[in-house]
């Protein structure tokens, strides 16, 4: 690990009550590199979660974890931070539901029914924009790396790397993950490093699945239940157990 990273602020928030439970993320100044989901935490605690702290392993004790809002006074000058706040506001919004839209203004030059298709399409429009909310945060690559033992050129990082391209709405399987990553014949490889993405709903692992239709694996809390509860927030569509 470089001196670079070791003297890196990292901040840490708690996005809470979101559809899926409470979520901790922690970014760098390159962006997030840690997600997980995590119990009740005090609004005064500066102490990173449990949950957290078994992500970021060894790496933890080379980085000066703050807190958002509570952790340095200037944290209106740290890109991290401002990181750290782009992440907890796209979690909010991708998790946090959709708000209403006012059509007040058309009620009267319309029939009840164009009006309601009329509220329809907006509210439809409205979670479109909601669930891609995520894609505009940016991922620390290198820390994924560090975190994960490996190299940023290693095929562990082409996969880590491929699956946050992976666009809303959009379901892939395994092997074509692997094709995509030039490792072909390494689908089981491939499976295990989608199995332990340490960034995931920004890098969305969860978009993955078997060939035959099954989930498979998620590695953050709530596993595949949560995952399936996912991918029909973001498609439509019930995926029962097989």
């Amino acid at each position: 690990m470089t001196t670079e990273t070791e003297s890196q602020e990292t901040y840490w928030t708690v996005v809470t009550s979101t559809s899926i439970g409470s979520i901790v993320v922690a970014a760098t100044d390159k962006g997030v590199c840690a997600v997980a989901g995590v119990d009740e935490v005090s609004d005064d605690s500066k102490e990173p979660p449990a949950s957290l702290i078994k992500i970021l392993g060894k790496s933890a004790g080379c980085m000066r974890l703050i807190r958002l809002g509570i952790g340095a006074a200037s944290e209106s000058k740290s890109a991290a931070a401002g990181h750290a706040t782009a992440a907890r506001d796209a979690l909010t919004a991708y998790l946090g539901g959709v708000d209403e839209v006012d059509v007040a203004e058309h009620m009267e030059k319309q029939t009840e029914k164009d009006c309601e298709m009329d509220r329809t399409n907006k509210l439809t429009d409205n979670k479109l924009a909601d669930k891609r909310a995520l894609e505009t945060v940016p991922i620390d690559f290198e820390t994924v790396a560090l975190l994960s033992n490996t190299t940023a050129s290693s095929m562990h990082m082409r996969v880590i790397r491929h699956l946050s391209t992976i666009a809303c709405g959009t379901l892939v399987d395994y092997s074509s993950v692997a094709r995509a990553v030039g490792c072909t014949k390494a689908v089981r490889a491939v499976a295990t490093v989608v199995g332990k993405n340490p960034v995931p709903l920004f890098v969305p692992c969860h978009r993955v699945i078997g060939k035959d239709g099954n989930m498979r694996g998620f590695s953050f809390r709530g596993g595949l239940a949560v995952k399936r509860r996912l991918l029909k927030m973001e498609t439509g569509r019930n995926f029962g157990v097989k």
